[in-house]
């Protein structure tokens, strides 16, 4: 276990749900997150992984392929929490992004348009806006009742009824 330090010099071990821990594990985190998606993209935004390339990591253990929707999205948001530069690739990225149905994707979605509205372009605005409406029409399905164990689809589809719904002013999602 970790034996960090808060500000005010409370083990982390003590206080692993400390608010102020946890905002600092975040932001360290998505330095870590912004300074390693620039190996994974190219200038212009288009996922590197797409292609061979030869990067410093165990190809028998990290296959070739391309980056899952999500994983490109979270790269996105914690380039959305760094420097204007950080931004803009972050927008760059989202230019390149095909967004399909993916729960997890469309909750990220909704976070980063709630943390970082200023931040993303106002095309992209349009078209992530445009996105989280048709989920919201997508997930009134079966796939959201609670059965068993296994409950983070109707956690997210009730996050992005009632957050979604109110973002994109869907009132009969709310």
């Amino acid at each position: 276990m970790s034996t960090e330090m808060n500000a005010s010099g409370t083990s982390a071990i003590l206080r692993p749900w400390d608010p102020q821990l946890q905002q600092e594990r975040g932001a360290r985190l998505m330095g870590l997150v912004r300074g390693a998606a620039r190996r994974f993209f190219h200038d212009d935004g288009r996922c590197a992984l797409n292609e061979v390339l030869d990067f410093d990591f165990d190809h028998e253990k990290v296959p070739e392929k391309p980056f899952y929707l999500r994983e490109r999205v979270n790269c996105v948001l914690a380039l959305m929490a760094g420097t204007d530069d950080d931004v803009a690739f972050g927008n760059r990225i989202l230019d390149h992004i095909e967004l399909t149905s993916c729960d997890f994707t469309t909750t990220n979605l909704v976070e980063m348009l709630l943390r970082h509205p200023e931040r993303v372009s106002k095309a992209n605005t349009a078209r992530l806006l445009a996105h989280i409406a048709e989920e919201i029409v997508h997930i009134r399905t079966t796939h959201n009742f609670y059965i068993g164990a296994n409950d983070n689809f109707p956690s997210m589809g009730t996050f992005l009824f009632v957050v979604g719904g109110e973002l994109v002013g869907d009132d009969a999602a709310v």
